[in-house]
C-alpha cells in the first residue's frame, strides 16, 4: 500500500492544533487528519508546504513581517489558479487554510483562485459572506451569467475578473464562458469597459493567445468605437491591420484537424446508434456535429430538424429554424449548453419560446430574460429573480417596476441590492400604500434603508404605525416625537391585542421618556396581563422610573417569578420591607438576586433569626458567582453563633475553602479555621489555592501555622516570589515556624532562603535546620557557631560539612561564651575519620589553643597536635611555639600530646630530652616515659647509654616496673656495642628470688631489641638452667621467654638449648 493509501485511511483521534478551526471553510473530507497528515498528501511542492511550515505561525508576526510575508504569499495564492483540476489539490488548500488561515488574511486571492471551478462555489459562498469582498451571497448557485452580469454592475469586479486572463490557458472555458456574457449584457449598460477589454486582450498576447485574442476584439469592437486605433496597435504584430478593421470575424484557416483518437470515440458512439448522449457533453457535441458535417455521414438518433439547429449552432451552416418549437423540446431538454439554443428559439419563436421555460434552469432563464424581457413574470423565481432583473434591459425593467417589486417584495429571500438603482422615494411611498402584508412590509424597510430614505413621516403621516413592522421601524432610533404625539400613538397601537402589535409597542415605548407616560402604558399592559419578553424589555430599560404601585401590582399578580427579580430592586428600593417579606415568604430566588447586586451583608444586614438561616441554607446549594461566594461566605461565617450547626453544615462544601480561608478577620475564626482545616483534608484539589492564598495574605494569619501544616503538601506548588516575601517581611517566630513545615513536608528550593531563616529557625530551635545542613552543606557554615551557643542539641547534624566552618565556628563561639561543649565538638570535629583541614585554618587554632592552653583538655590538644603534624610534618614555628606552652604551663597535658606525637615528628621533643634525661636519674616516671617513647625514634641522640643502663636496671631491680624495661629497651635498642655487657650484667642478677623479674626484663628486651639476638649463644645455657625449674613461676617465665625468643628471631626453644 502506497504511502498515500496509508495516510488516506489513518484516522487521528486528535484534531488539528488550529486555534480555529471551527467556522472555517473546508476542503475535502479531512475533519479528522491533523496538519502532518494533510501536508504528506499535498500532490505539488510548493515554497510554502515545506516540513518547517508547521511551525509558521502567522499571527505572532510583526505588522511589517506580515507586510513582507503576504506581498510574496498572495501572488503565490493567485498562481493556485492553474491547479484546481489537479486531483487531491484539495490538501494543499485545506492545509493554506489551517496553517495560513488565508480564508481570513487572504479571502480576496482565495477567491480568485477557487471561482473558475464550479466544485468550490460552497467554499466562495463561505469565504465571501466572511470578508468585504461579499459579491456572491445573494447567488447561492454557481452561474456564469452572474459572474458576467457582476463585471457589468461592479467596475471593481470586473478589474478582479481581467485577472483571470493571465491563467487563460488553464481556465480557458471559464474565461470564454464568463465573457460571452458579458458582450452579450454590454449593450444594456452605458458604462465604459474599455480599459478592462484592452486588459484582457493585452494579457492574451502575451500568453501567445491570439487566436483567443482576436476573437473578444471582434466581439466587443462596437463598444470599443473610442479607442479602436489602440486595439488595432495592440493586435497588429499578430494580424493585418486591413483584417482588424473589417467588420467581421473570418474562418481561421489553419484550424485544428480533430485528433484521431477523438475521431475514434467519434466513430464508437456513432456506431452505438445512441449518439444523443452526447448532447450532455457541452465541451464535445459541437466537435462531434462537425465531425459528422465532415465525415459526410447520415444521422440516427437525431433528427433533420435537429441536427439542423445543431449545425447552426456550431457555426457549419446559417440558415433559419424549420418545423414548429415543439420540435425541438427533446433536444433542448437534453442539451447542456443551451445558451446559444435559447437564442436561436427566441429569434426564431419568439412567441412561443415560453414553452422551454419548464426545461431551463436559472441561468437559461436570465439569458432569456435578455432575449424576450416581455417573458419575465413567467421566468423569475425567488431563487434567479436577481440575474433574471440584471440580464433584463433596464428600459424594461423600469417601465413594469411596480409590478416587478409587488412579486419579488413577497420573497424571504429577498435582495434591495438588486433594486435600488431603478428605485425613488416615491415608488416606495407607492409600494408602502399597496404593499401592507408583513414580509412586504419588512422588505420594504430594508430597502429604505438601503437608499438611506427615512419613512417616519409617511409612516406618521397615513397611521402605518398600525403594522408591527413600521412601529418597530419607528422604535429603532430616537425620533424626538412631542410627548403627545408618543401618546396617540401608543394609544392607537394599543386597539391591536395581537402579540406582534404588543412587541412593537413595548419597542417603541423603550425610547420614550415621559415618566407618566410610561407608567401609564405598563399599567395598561399589566392590566391586561401582558407578560411577554418584549414587556419585561421594555421594563428593564425603564425600571429606575417605574412607580411603587405598578411594582406592587406585578409582583402581586406574576409573584416573586425570575422575570420578576428586576421589580423587586425596583421596590426594595421604595420600601426594605421587602426583604423580610422575602425571608417569611421564601422567596429566596428572589432574594438573592438582591443579595447579588448590592451584597449579602447590606440586604440582611444584623438579621439574626431562623428565616434568615433557612435562606442561607438554601443559598449555600446554588452555584454563586465566585464574587458573590466570597461575600456569602464571609456574611453566613458571621452567623455561626447563632446558627450552630445548621451554618457549620451549610458552610461545610469544598467549592467554599477559597472564600472561607479569606474570613481570618472576623470574630469566628476559629471555627471557620476548623472547617476549612477538615476540607482541605477532604478535597486536596484546594490545597494549592489555599498555600498561595496563605504566602500570598501572611500577615493576616500570625497564629494560624496550624492551619498551614494542614495545608502543606509534597506535591504543592511553590510561587518564590511570595515565600520570599514571607522570608524578608515576617516576625522571627513566623518566619520560622512557617520554614520548619515547609522543610519538613515539602520538597523546596531552600537556599535562597538560607540567609533570612536559618538565624531564626536556629534562634527558635527548629529541628528541621538539620535539613539545611544535610541539604546545603558548606552553605551553612556561617551558622555553626549559632548552633553551638543557642542548639547545641543539633551539632551532630553539622559534621558532614567543610572542617573549616566547623573550626572556626566552634573558635568564635567559645570566645563569645566559654563552654566546654565548645571544646568537645572541636575534639569531635579533629577525631572525625578523613578530615582534611587547610593550613590557613589550622594557624587559626593554633592561635587559639595557645590563649587558652590553661582552660583545655589533654585530649584536644593531643587530637589538635595529631591532626596539625600530618598536614605539616616540618613542624613550624607556630606549632613549636604552642609546644612551648604547653610545656611550661601544663605538664601533664605535654607529656600526653608528647606521647601521640613522637610518631609524627619527634624532631619537635628534641629540645625536651636533655630536661628528661635529668629527671630520669629523679625517677620521675612521666620523664622515664618519654625518654622511652623518644628513643624509640630517635636513634642518634646523644644519651649516655652505660650509665642511664645502669640506673635504670637498678631501678627495676628494685620495683621490676615494666616502664623501666621498656626505657631499658629503647636505651640499647640503638645502640648494639653496649648489649653485650648489659646481657652480662643482667644474666649475673639472674640470681634466687631475682630470677623471674629478670627472665621478665629479658622477655621486654628480646621483644623490643632487635640485635639482643646476638647474645643468645651466651645466655642459652642459663636458659637451660631454668626452664625446667621446679619453681613453677620461674619455668612459667622461661618458656614465656623462650616463645618470645622463638617468635621474634625464628629460633626454637630446642634449637636454643642446643647452642
Amino acid at each position: 500500500m502506497s504511502l498515500k493509501d496509508q495516510l488516506l485511511r489513518l484516522k487521528k483521534c486528535r484534531r488539528a492544533a488550529h486555534s480555529e478551526m471551527k467556522g472555517r471553510v473546508r476542503f475535502g473530507d479531512t475533519e479528522d487528519m491533523d496538519e502532518e497528515t494533510i501536508l504528506e498528501l499535498i500532490p505539488i511542492q510548493t515554497p510554502y508546504t515545506k516540513t518547517k511550515s508547521l511551525f509558521f505561525d502567522r499571527q505572532r508576526q510583526t505588522e511589517e513581517e506580515e507586510r513582507k510575508f503576504n506581498r510574496g504569499f498572495s501572488e503565490f495564492l493567485k498562481e493556485l489558479v492553474r491547479y484546481g483540476n489537479v486531483k487531491d489539490i484539495e490538501y494543499l488548500f485545506e492545509y493554506l487554510v489551517r496553517r495560513y488561515m488565508c480564508d481570513t488574511f487572504n479571502p480576496k486571492e482565495m477567491i480568485f483562485f477557487l471561482l473558475p471551478f464550479k466544485k468550490y462555489y460552497g467554499q466562495v459562498l463561505c469565504i465571501s459572506q466572511r470578508s468585504d469582498f461579499n459579491y456572491f451571497s445573494i447567488q447561492p448557485t454557481y452561474s456564469y451569467q452572474f459572474i458576467g452580469n457582476l463585471c457589468l454592475r461592479e467596475k471593481h469586479f470586473f478589474d478582479f475578473f481581467v485577472g483571470y486572463f493571465e491563467h487563460f490557458k488553464y481556465i480557458q472555458d471559464f474565461c470564454l464562458d464568463v465573457t460571452g456574457y458579458i458582450v452579450s449584457g454590454i449593450k444594456n449598460t452605458d458604462k465604459d469597459f474599455s480599459m478592462q477589454f484592452y486588459e484582457m486582450i493585452s494579457h492574451l498576447t502575451k500568453s501567445g493567445e491570439s487566436d483567443a485574442a482576436v476573437k473578444i476584439f471582434f466581439e466587443i469592437r462596437d463598444h470599443v468605437e473610442g479607442v479602436l486605433d489602440e486595439f488595432v496597435e495592440l493586435l497588429e504584430p499578430y494580424f493585418a491591420k486591413e483584417y482588424l478593421m473589417s467588420r467581421k470575424l473570418e474562418e481561421v484557416s489553419h484550424k485544428e484537424d480533430i485528433p484521431h483518437e477523438e475521431s475514434a470515440l467519434f466513430r464508437k458512439i456513432y456506431d452505438s446508434g445512441n449518439d444523443r448522449q452526447i448532447l450532455r457533453d457541452s465541451s464535445r457535441y459541437k466537435d462531434y456535429v462537425m465531425w459528422l458535417h465532415r465525415e459526410e455521414l447520415s444521422l440516427k438518433s437525431i433528427n433533420e430538424i435537429e441536427i439542423g439547429a445543431l449545425k447552426t449552432l456550431c457555426g457549419i451552416e446559417e440558415k433559419n429554424l424549420d418545423g414548429e418549437i415543439f420540435d425541438y423540446i427533446n433536444l433542448f431538454r437534453e442539451l447542456e449548453d443551451k445558451k446559444g439554443l435559447v437564442k436561436l428559439l427566441s429569434q426564431r419563436f419568439p412567441k412561443n419560446v415560453s414553452t422551454l421555460i419548464p426545461h431551463m434552469g436559472d441561468a437559461d432563464k436570465a439569458y432569456l430574460s435578455e432575449q424576450s424581457p416581455w417573458l419575465w413574470e413567467s421566468l423569475i423565481t425567488e431563487g434567479n429573480y436577481s440575474i433574471v432583473v440584471m440580464n433584463m434591459p433596464r428600459k424594461m425593467v423600469e417601465n413594469d417596476l411596480m409590478k416587478i417589486m409587488k412579486t419579488c417584495l413577497k420573497y424571504v429571500k429577498y435582495d434591495g441590492n438588486v433594486f435600488v438603482d431603478y428605485l425613488d422615494e416615491k415608488v416606495l411611498f407607492s409600494l408602502m400604500d399597496e404593499c401592507q402584508e408583513n414580509v412586504f412590509v419588512k422588505n420594504i424597510i430594508d430597502t429604505a434603508k438601503l437608499m438611506n430614505i427615512d419613512l417616519a413621516t409617511i409612516i406618521i403621516q397615513k397611521e402605518f404605525y398600525t403594522n408591527p413592522a413600521y412601529l418597530n421601524y419607528l422604535s429603532e432610533k430616537a425620533r424626538g416625537f412631542e410627548v403627545e404625539m408618543s401618546r396617540r400613538l401608543l394609544k392607537k397601537a394599543m386597539e391591536f391585542s395581537s402579540k406582534a402589535h404588543m412587541d412593537a409597542l413595548c419597542g417603541y415605548l423603550q425610547q420614550v421618556k415621559d415618566e407618566e407616560l410610561i407608567n401609564d402604558v405598563f399599567g395598561w399592559l399589566i392590566d391586561k396581563m401582558w407578560f411577554y419578553p418584549a414587556f419585561y424589555s421594555g421594563l428593564r430599560i425603564h425600571l429606575e422610573v417605574v412607580s411603587k404601585e405598578n411594582c406592587e401590582k406585578i409582583l402581586s399578580t406574576k409573584g416573586f417569578s425570575k422575570d420578576n427579580y428586576d421589580v423587586v430592586d425596583r421596590l426594595y428600593r421604595y420600601k426594605e420591607e421587602v426583604i423580610d417579606e422575602c425571608l417569611v415568604e421564601r422567596h429566596h430566588d428572589a432574594l438573592l438576586s438582591l443579595c447579588r447586586k448590592y451584597g449579602f451583608c447590606k440586604i440582611l444586614g444584623n438579621r439574626r433569626n431562623e428565616h434568615v438561616v433557612d435562606f442561607i441554607e438554601t443559598t449555600s446549594k446554588q452555584n454563586l458567582l465566585p464574587k458573590d461566594e466570597e461575600d456569602f461566605i464571609r456574611y453566613s461565617s458571621s452567623l455561626v453563633e447563632f446558627g450552630g450547626e445548621r451554618i457549620v453544615k451549610a458552610l461545610f462544601q469544598s467549592k467554599y475553602i477559597p472564600h472561607l480561608i479569606k474570613c481570618t478577620t472576623i470574630r469566628e475564626w476559629n471555627v471557620i479555621k476548623v472547617i476549612v482545616s477538615e476540607l482541605v483534608l477532604q478535597y486536596d484539589k484546594y490545597r494549592q489555592f489555599c498555600f498561595d492564598y496563605f504566602l500570598g495574605n501572611f500577615s493576616d494569619f500570625k497564629g494560624d501555622l496550624d492551619l498551614f501544616e494542614t495545608i502543606v503538601e509534597d506535591e504543592a506548588s511553590i510561587d518564590y516570589q511570595k515565600l520570599m516575601d514571607v522570608a524578608k517581611n515576617s516576625d522571627y517566630s513566623f518566619r520560622s515556624s512557617l520554614f520548619d513545615i515547609l522543610l519538613r513536608k515539602l520538597p523546596f528550593d531552600s537556599l535562597q532562603f538560607v540567609p533570612m531563616i536559618a538565624p531564626c529557625m536556629i534562634e527558635h530551635k527548629k529541628e528541621s535546620v538539620r535539613i539545611l545542613f544535610e541539604k546545603h552543606k558548606n552553605i551553612m557554615g556561617p551558622y555553626v557557631k549559632d548552633i553551638l551557643q543557642k542548639f547545641p542539641e543539633l551539632q551532630d547534624c553539622m559534621l558532614e560539612i567543610d572542617s573549616r566552618y566547623l573550626l572556626t565556628g566552634a573558635i568564635k563561639a567559645y570566645v563569645d561564651a566559654p563552654d566546654e561543649h565548645h571544646l568537645d565538638f572541636m575534639h569531635k570535629v579533629l577525631d572525625t575519620s578523613g578530615l582534611s583541614v587547610s593550613p590557613s585554618v589550622l594557624i587559626k587554632v593554633v592561635k587559639f589553643l595557645g590563649s587558652n592552653v590553661s582552660k583545655l583538655k589533654g585530649k584536644l590538644l593531643t587530637k589538635f597536635f595529631e591532626v596539625y603534624l600530618k598536614v605539616n610534618p616540618e613542624a613550624d614555628e607556630e606549632i613549636q611555639s604552642l609546644l612551648r606552652i604547653i610545656y611550661e604551663r601544663n605538664r601533664c597535658v605535654f607529656f600526653q600530646v608528647s606521647q601521640a606525637s613522637f610518631s609524627l615528628c619527634f624532631k619537635i621533643f628534641k629540645p625536651y630530652a636533655d630536661v628528661m634525661v635529668k629527671l630520669v636519674e629523679e625517677k620521675d616516671k612521666d620523664a622515664i616515659s618519654f625518654i622511652t617513647d623518644y628513643l624509640y625514634w630517635d636513634s642518634e641522640y646523644g644519651l649516655p647509654h652505660r650509665k642511664m643502663f645502669e640506673i635504670l636496671f637498678l631501678f627495676y631491680c628494685d620495683d621490676p616496673d615494666v616502664l623501666y624495661a621498656r626505657c631499658i629497651g629503647s636505651i640499647l635498642r640503638h645502640n648494639p656495642k653496649e648489649i653485650e655487657d648489659a646481657n652480662d650484667l643482667i644474666l649475673n642478677s639472674m640470681k634466687g628470688d631475682k630470677t623471674v623479674i629478670i627472665l621478665k626484663l629479658l622477655q621486654v628486651l628480646y621483644q623490643k631489641v632487635y640485635h639482643f639476638k646476638k647474645c643468645l649463644v651466651k645466655s642459652s645455657p642459663y636458659f637451660a638452667l631454668v626452664v625446667d625449674s621446679t619453681r613453677k613461676e620461674i619455668s612459667s617465665a622461661a618458656r614465656k621467654l623462650l616463645s618470645i625468643i622463638e617468635r621474634k628471631h625464628n629460633k626454637s626453644g630446642y634449637q636454643l638449648l642446643q647452642l
